[in-house]
């Protein structure tokens, strides 16, 4: 109905605000008085839709995380054949997909995530989210060696961790450095993805 509408719509201009603010400042040198200056609005009024600073921050962030989930999911349903997976010609290219759909409209929220978190809701949200593609990972190999039982799949668990890890750094490492451009990202990006593909793909075949 129209009062739901206006109320979204006042939603939508405090995210907005905040996240510019939040940009601007970080999480712990914005003020809630200066994200109600700038929307001519009481930080009462403000308390009505967001019940705190911390709140509103991660409210902020949710279309970003959406993303990673959404990454993550995509993660979780990959095929399983070698064939598919070195040798499909779209294979970089969906998995780079993904990668930009996150990096590109979400760079300043990933910033935020990675650099400003500290003692918020959303503090741990990375360590909880890699843990779970680890988890993922494993059950995708143990899929995986029960299909293919030739693949040289007998990885040190730490292995698995680490190659999880570099992915997260890949994001950190892209949102952290505002000097680069569209284009330098997507080089990033590809040349990452052809790079951790070889290596994985040298490891299944090792003892073929």
């Amino acid at each position: 109905n129209l009062m739901q509408r206006l109320k979204d719509n006042v939603r939508q201009q405090i995210i907005s605000i905040a996240r510019t603010e939040f940009i601007r400042h970080g999480y712990k040198g914005c003020s809630m008085n200066a994200i109600a200056d700038e929307l001519n609005m009481s930080v009462g009024n403000i308390y009505r839709y967001y019940r705190s600073k911390d709140e509103l921050f991660s409210a902020v962030l949710q279309p970003a995380i959406h993303a990673l989930e959404r990454c993550f999911e995509a993660n979780s349903r990959r095929s399983v054949n070698p064939d598919e997976i070195f040798n499909s010609p779209s294979a970089v290219e969906d998995i780079s997909m993904i990668l930009l759909g996150i990096i590109q409209p979400y760079r300043e929220e990933l910033k935020l995530l990675f650099s400003e978190s500290k003692g918020t809701s959303v503090e741990s949200y990375f360590e909880q989210l890699l843990e779970r593609f680890y988890e993922s990972g494993q059950t995708y190999l143990s899929r995986m060696q029960a299909e293919f039982p030739s693949l040289n799949l007998r990885l040190h668990p730490i292995f698995i961790r680490l190659d999880c890890l570099s992915w997260s750094n890949l994001l950190h490492v892209i949102s952290m450095n505002p000097e680069l451009n569209e284009d330098d990202i997507r080089s990033l990006v590809d040349t990452y993805i052809r790079f951790n593909q070889a290596g994985w793909e040298q490891i299944f075949f090792k003892n073929k």
